[in-house]
């Protein structure tokens, strides 16, 4: 993978906000057509002019605490005061925000949770939060009848077809569920129905829950901002959200390779 060095991001001005060329709705995004190419983090694209100072700093997180960051950012009335500061700050609004979503059921079950020894050596797929906010660089395109989805971690690719779910899951349980893709707007909505029981240290959900994922462009194309939703009211009071944003990279390239190569079975 490789990515362009581009002007860095007006870091200066991160009280006051970056400023964005202007922008015009294309035709793409009226289409749906927004979504498609390849989209990397600021793991890879760090310097991308689309990035605000917000995404460096609350990456992965959930999207109250995402806005939280930005108000505080926004607010002149911090400008004595240091990143990490506000940083914390906005975090503590996620962890207690992720407290009061659990049940007791939830909590009782994320405190049973015992870690393998080494998982840095296992070779598990990831989990669907784990798919859509890894860091490594995605993939879409988009035909009349399909979604592919082609994520870099562990070189993952699914294709979902375009229609509206069903009304209800059926079937076994499985790692990404039964997956339909549709278009709301410029956004494109991906809804998995019946996915397998999430187990790691941050979350425990049960069998059978709803996963939605959405993507949505900007409208000069060149950011895409993506909330994943875990709908389980068994382990959570409401949806469990999380955001993530990508910026458009086209010079940065997904190759296949093993994923396992080198790791115990």
């Amino acid at each position: 993978m490789r990515a362009s060095r581009v002007t860095r991001p007006c870091l200066a001005m991160a009280l006051a906000g970056c400023v964005h060329w202007a922008v015009t709705e294309s035709t793409m995004a009226q289409d749906g057509r927004g979504v498609e190419g390849v989209w990397s983090t600021t793991l890879n694209a760090e310097d991308h002019p689309a990035w605000r100072i917000e995404d460096h700093i609350c990456g992965r997180c959930a999207p109250v605490e995402y806005e939280y960051l930005r108000d505080l950012l926004a607010d002149s009335s911090n400008s004595d005061r240091t990143l990490p500061e506000l940083s914390q700050e906005a975090s503590q609004v996620g962890a207690a925000y992720e407290r009061e979503l659990l049940t007791d059921a939830g909590r009782e079950r994320l405190q049973r949770f015992q870690p393998a020894e080494d998982t840095a050596r296992q070779c598990r797929p990831p989990f669907p939060h784990q798919l859509v906010m890894n860091p490594l660089p995605i993939s879409i395109e988009v035909n009349d009848e399909e979604v592919i989805l082609h994520h870099h971690i562990w070189n993952t690719v699914r294709t979902v077809a375009l229609r509206e779910p069903p009304g209800a899951a059926s079937g076994e349980s499985s790692l990404y569920g039964a997956a339909t893709a549709r278009f709301e707007g410029p956004t494109l909505v991906v809804e998995s129905l019946n996915v397998s029981a999430i187990t790691t240290g941050n979350v425990s959900t049960v069998d059978g829950i709803r996963v939605v994922e959405r993507y949505t462009p900007s409208l000069d194309g060149s950011r895409l901002d993506i909330e994943l939703t875990l709908d389980d009211p068994a382990t959570y009071r409401e949806p469990r959200v999380w955001h993530t944003a990508r910026v458009l990279t086209p010079e940065v390239e997904l190759f296949e390779y093993d994923p396992c190569e080198g790791l115990d079975e």
